[in-house]
């Protein structure tokens, strides 16, 4: 049903005609002041409410608010968990041979090693920045990899 939102005191603005949007069948809203919500909640407009004295009053709800659609990036993934999703984006033999091409003999072994022996792939680890750089991927296809990551 169409509904028409009152001026604050209740009346009508100049040259709006209540007869025709009466005849339309529009609801006539007192307009209600907007509650302030509590932490961890909005407000929302819903449907008019009819009170006993037969007029129309804006109503309001408090709903929670929604978690992020999109889930954090983990800080951290296993080296099982980054190297399966390497695998599955065909992505584990370009990072070995990006590894195997760093020109520095002392940095090329560092990377090696915590290739090769780290518990976990910390995502602001330098070495990811390197291998991203390397492989061609942007920090969102990164971020995504390691959310992807964490749930294997």
């Amino acid at each position: 049903m169409k509904q028409f939102l009152l001026n604050p005191d209740g009346c009508l603005p100049p040259g709006v005609d209540e007869a025709a949007l009466i005849a339309d069948e529009v609801r006539l809203v007192l307009p209600m002041q907007r509650p302030i919500p509590a932490p961890g909640y909005s407000v929302q407009e819903t449907e008019p409410v009819l009170g006993e004295d037969g007029k129309w009053r804006q109503a309001w709800a408090e709903v929670p608010d929604l978690a992020p659609l999109v889930p954090p990036v983990p800080r951290a993934v296993s080296l099982r968990q980054a190297r399966e999703i390497l695998i599955e984006h065909q992505l584990l033999d370009a990072v070995e041979a990006a590894i195997a091409s760093i020109a520095d003999p002392t940095e090329r072994r560092k990377a090696a090693n915590y290739w090769e022996y780290s518990q976990e792939v910390e995502r602001g680890h330098p070495m990811v920045a390197d291998m991203a750089a390397a492989l061609g991927l942007n920090e969102l296809q990164i971020d995504e990899m390691f959310r992807a990551a964490a749930a294997l």
